[in-house]
């Protein structure tokens, strides 16, 4: 419950069946144990809560009659089904990309509906865009504007700009912490486009394969182009880059950070030949 981020979408799981889909209003913060009578008794008084708004589905579904389709998709040791579609008995459990998909599937747009919900209940019927940046007022303004697309998938694409919402918990079922300081605090760290979101297309603005975990430090570096990797997971530097950063920052520039999946590949690619190496040195 500690790792739990706003904006992060959970299933809820009730005597077997998927009854609603939630979204963390805030992170998990201490609180005593709530009254369960004669349940719990052996749990500690302290413990975590979160504050999460809400979507009741109209069909609950019931994963274990999907079991065929959903068990590749379990993980073998942090699973919230075991192999024959019976809950485990604990809470808050990681759902992966594959899973994800396929209880998206055979919700059969309920998902979908449900997160409308929540984004305007979260965050209100209208958007606002940054106002503090001009370029991010203008390409979250123009996104508002179209109209080829539903509010729900235009707020969708405004949270990614930010490295927020839906964007935010894809990239979190790939990256566990920073590639290059190793800080695997959720709270502390950016959800970083690799291809920037301006030159992406609307499904890889949303594609956690399209992102990283990154400390605020080392997000500055590699949204610059200061820095870079390798599909195998050298660190490149920037012939811009000063040495006294490196100095001050503590970076190795022999550091792995170790190899990268095939679809994460792909936006190192442009990453390395668009965006690595753009920057200008200063004239000061």
């Amino acid at each position: 419950m500690q790792k739990i981020e706003p904006g992060d979408v959970i299933f809820s799981f009730v005597k077997s069946q998927i009854v609603s889909i939630a979204m963390a209003a805030a992170g998990a913060v201490t609180e005593p144990k709530p009254d369960f009578g004669g349940a719990g008794l052996n749990w500690q008084n302290e413990g975590w809560h979160v504050d999460v708004v809400y979507s009741d589905l109209p069909n609950p579904i019931r994963p274990k009659d999907y079991i065929e389709q959903i068990s590749p998709n379990l993980h073998e040791k942090y699973s919230p089904l075991n192999r024959s579609g019976n809950g485990i008995q604990a809470y808050f459990f990681p759902v992966g990309v594959g899973l994800l998909t396929e209880l998206v599937k055979i919700m059969d747009g309920q998902f979908e509906n449900a997160l409308k919900i929540l984004l305007e209940e979260k965050e209100g019927p209208e958007f606002s865009p940054n106002s503090d940046d001009p370029q991010a007022f203008e390409e979250e303004t123009n996104i508002q504007q179209r109209l080829d697309i539903g509010s729900t998938q235009r707020t969708q694409l405004v949270f990614a700009r930010r490295g927020q919402g839906i964007f935010r918990t894809n990239v979190r079922l790939i990256e566990k912490s920073c590639r290059v300081t190793g800080l695997a605090e959720p709270r502390h760290l950016v959800a970083s486009h690799i291809k920037p979101w301006r030159n992406s297309s609307d499904l890889e603005k949303l594609d956690g394969h399209n992102g990283l975990l990154l400390s605020p430090h080392i997000d500055h570096l590699f949204d610059k182009g200061f820095i870079s990797f390798t599909d195998g997971g050298t660190l490149l530097t920037s012939q811009h880059l000063r040495e006294q950063v490196l100095t001050k920052w503590h970076l190795d520039k022999a550091h792995d950070v170790g190899q990268f999946s095939n679809a994460q590949s792909s936006y190192l690619e442009y990453h390395r030949d668009v965006v690595f190496e753009s920057v200008r040195p200063s004239s000061g």
